[in-house]
């Protein structure tokens, strides 16, 4: 799995194509002020991620993002709207 950032401005104008990326199975790492605030990730990839128990720190890090120290966060997530 590939990881792509994009910055909020580029997220806005370009959500068809983080989009396409995130179908692709890539994540896709949306910035504000250059410090990453969300991840698009496909349902598929989600729901994996969810079923394998895996903590989302050590996912990324396997995608090669390795400079940030996440702490392990337990909160409700839903699916995110982006057609309406």
């Amino acid at each position: 799995m590939q990881t792509h950032e994009m910055t909020g401005r580029e997220f806005v104008s370009g959500v068809a194509t983080a989009k396409r990326l995130a179908s692709d199975g890539n994540a896709v790492i949306i910035t504000n002020h250059n410090k990453p605030t969300h991840v698009l990730l496909s349902v598929e990839t989600y729901n994996r991620l969810v079923s394998e128990r895996v903590p989302t720190h050590l996912y990324f890090a396997s995608a090669g993002q390795t400079d940030a120290e996440l702490p392990s966060v337990r909160m409700p997530l839903r699916v995110a709207d982006l057609d309406g």
